[in-house]
């Protein structure tokens, strides 16, 4: 198939020269971003983006980054390094002469088609951190074996051969698919990733019967030995010929369901690595020599169940065992038949028994529990009812929960701030919900009118105070009657400047009020208000004033803000001249 390259032939002949590295004569590394092929082995140290390698809608194709670099039927071995999270879509798509992948323990996401037509590659494991696994990533490759370590992975339904959505299987062929039946899979998971391989749980390998009514499974992953069932777990002249002797060196740990009622001779013997032993509250009878052997059994808990030990039969050759747990007292031990038949071989063994915890009542906030029984001893958690039945945790009474009551708390003025309700626990006193504090309110303002002066009676500056609590937020201050001044000559004055106008200064401001025309000035004589022109900061001319004459402010240097009505008609000459 012709290719047309979407990147110039001499780009890409320039990219295969500078990423090849004579290393020595005869000895060639060839490299690239983030991989590098050393004789038959490419590593890769990056996250590798997809290669389009064909489109559905386009007649345009390309190749890969190690088809470019003319090394793709070169790689026999392929090693993803730790740190690299997710291999593109088609990374190693065609490379026929790949026989072994391995992946790093931080791989998150293999995209789809990423190692399609890899027709060599026979086995792979799939680390547990991986997430998602894209569409066909392994189609037309020569899978007989394929191991998940982890939970079953997502589809990720996206083919890069077609350039689009697949829902296409990443596993395509017939292989024998291993995983952990204790991680998250369902029949689902399986039919998504490969519909036609063939499933094995590694964590069971092999089952059987045992007694007339038990049965056995022993877990590989976890080397533990699983009888369960009632009855006997059977009976046996010899450690070797019992069903799960080939597993012997093996098991670690023996779980006995409740249900099995007696455990006879020789059950366990030559479990040389067993150590540990769960024995079911059902046990009736025991006998001890089942454990013939078991070199590195520390401890065993005896239950409070078991009413007879086999006569003669003691723990043979347990060199580990120094701890016998019987759930009773030393008095309900020696009521066992045969109890001292049950003994380590040349040791001694110590006897722990059970200690009474009484109950304790919860608080609002603290748990309480029953009376219960647990070990005198640290490192054995096993514990028991006050019937001195076993139980998985001390039985717990749940904490009450606070009694709220209501702590009313008042509202917000503009005097002071508030508080809002909050909640006080009426037996203990907590606090349950605190009280937030309310901001202080914003005055209600009222705005009190200046008073103009005239010429028989003083006025008032303009003012405000709130409606609700009376404050008042700006004073307003007396102005002296027309013609007048402050008694330091300073203060406010007034006077008229138009027949019906009149004014008044004070704090800076200079108010204007009344109805017509305001007089005409000159730059030698000025206003009436010249001399104080200097301390003039604002001006404020009132509704009904018609014009503004000549030259009155002239000259206000200071003059920040005016504020002029819409009655007026004129302003004269130069009336805001040289107000810088």
């Amino acid at each position: 198939m012709k290719k047309f390259y979407r990147f110039p032939a001499v780009m890409a002949m320039v990219c295969i020269l500078l990423c090849t590295i004579w290393l020595s004569a005869g000895a060639e590394m060839v490299s690239g971003a983030g991989w590098y092929l050393e004789g038959n082995e490419l590593h890769v140290s990056a996250n590798l983006g997809h290669s389009t390698v064909a489109s559905s809608s386009s007649s345009n194709y390309t190749t890969s980054r190690f088809e470019s670099a003319g090394i793709q039927s070169q790689v026999h071995s392929l090693v993803i390094e730790e740190g690299v999270t997710s291999i593109g879509g088609l990374s190693f798509y065609g490379m026929y002469n790949l026989t072994s992948v391995s992946f790093p323990s931080t791989l998150e996401s293999i995209y789809g088609d990423a190692f399609m037509n890899c027709s060599r590659l026979e086995t792979i494991t799939i680390p547990a951190g991986v997430k998602t696994l894209g569409s066909r990533a392994f189609a037309g490759c020569g899978l007989k074996t394929v191991i998940f370590e982890g939970d079953a992975p997502s589809l990720n339904g996206y083919s890069y051969w077609f350039d689009g959505n697949s829902s296409s299987a990443p596993i395509s062929n017939s292989a024998e698919i291993y995983y952990h039946s204790d991680k998250k899979w369902t029949t689902s998971n399986m039919s998504q990733m490969a519909p036609s391989g063939t499933w094995h749980d590694m964590n069971i390998a092999a089952s059987g019967t045992c007694g007339e009514n038990a049965s056995w499974i022993y877990n590989s992953v976890y080397h533990t030995l699983t009888i369960s069932g009632s009855g006997s777990a059977g009976d046996y002249t010899s450690g070797n010929y019992t069903p799960w002797h080939e597993y012997n060196d093996e098991i670690q740990h023996v779980v006995i369901r409740d249900g099995i009622t007696s455990v006879t001779r020789y059950t366990f013997e030559y479990m040389t690595h067993l150590q540990s032993v769960s024995l079911p509250s059902t046990l009736q009878t025991l006998s001890c020599n089942a454990f013939n052997d078991c070199r590195e059994l520390a401890s065993i808990t005896i239950p409070y169940s078991v009413t007879e030990f086999v006569s003669g039969c003691n723990f043979n050759r347990c060199d580990a065992l120094t701890d016998i747990y019987y759930e009773g007292t030393e008095e309900e031990w020696q009521t066992i038949a045969n109890y001292d038949s049950c003994k380590v071989y040349d040791a001694d063994v110590s006897y722990h028994y059970l200690i009474y915890h009484e109950a304790e009542d919860p608080t609002c906030t603290m748990d309480g529990h029953d009376a219960y029984y647990a070990f005198d001893v640290p490192g054995n958690d096993q514990l028991y009812s006050a019937a001195k039945e076993r139980i998985g945790a001390i039985p717990l009474l749940a904490s009450t929960g606070h009694s709220p009551e209501i702590v009313h708390g008042y509202p917000a003025t503009c005097q002071q701030t508030g508080l809002e309700d909050g909640q006080v626990c009426s037996i203990c006193g907590e606090m349950i919900q605190i009280q937030e504090e309310i901001p202080m309110l914003s005055h209600t303002v009222v705005e009190d009118a200046a008073v103009p002066p005239t010429q028989q009676s003083t006025g008032l500056t303009a003012g405000s105070h709130c409606a609700v609590c009376g404050e008042v937020l700006v004073a307003q201050q007396v102005i002296p009657v027309i013609g007048s001044e402050g008694s330091d000559g300073l203060g406010p004055m007034s006077g008229k400047c138009g027949t019906r106008l009149t004014w008044w200064l004070a704090d800076g401001e200079l108010t204007i009020s009344g109805t017509g025309a305001m007089g005409n000035y000159n730059s030698s004589t000025g206003a009436p208000w010249e001399l104080r022109k200097a301390g003039i900061t604002k001006v404020t001319v009132a509704s009904g004033v018609t014009s503004i004459g000549d030259y009155a402010f002239y000259g206000c240097l200071n003059l920040t803000e005016v504020s002029l009505p819409g009655t007026v008609r004129r302003l004269g000459e130069c009336s805001f001249a040289e107000c810088d």
